[in-house]
């Protein structure tokens, strides 16, 4: 099936470009139509971890009517905690599961209505540290 379909990954280019995500997954449906998922990550300290959702993917990356669903992965890191800004709603996650359910209800909150999902991954990498 996948051989008729192939799913294709592409990464940000090298040259700067506001309207990108960091990747982008595209596939061809049966019917021709190309979807694109847009795929954006960040780390948990960066100053619009909670704010991309809006003003990043659903506002940049996700106008095309094809594109409905969406990434964003954010990296944790356990010595990174006391960096993370707090949230809209006054959210001050204190591990990896509690920031990614906490992420999810602040973007699902601003998609209601849109037709669209955005999922989120917080990927902890505290065993690195």
């Amino acid at each position: 099936m996948l051989a008729k379909q192939p799913i294709v990954g592409a990464r940000e280019p090298e040259v700067f470009d506001a309207k990108k995500p960091d990747m982008r997954i595209s596939y061809l449906l049966d019917s021709g139509v190309k979807i694109d998922i847009p795929i954006e990550i960040k780390w948990a300290g960066h100053a619009e971890v909670w704010d991309a959702t809006d003003s990043q993917i659903l506002t940049k990356y996700m106008q095309d009517p094809h594109v409905r669903p969406a990434i964003y992965i954010v990296g944790w890191a356990r010595l990174g905690i006391q960096n993370i800004k707090i949230g809209p709603n006054g959210e001050k996650p204190l591990s990896a599961i509690e920031f990614e359910r906490q992420l999810q209800d602040v973007t699902d909150a601003r998609l209601r209505g849109t037709g669209k999902s955005i999922v989120v991954h917080v990927i902890d990498t505290s065993i690195l540290d």
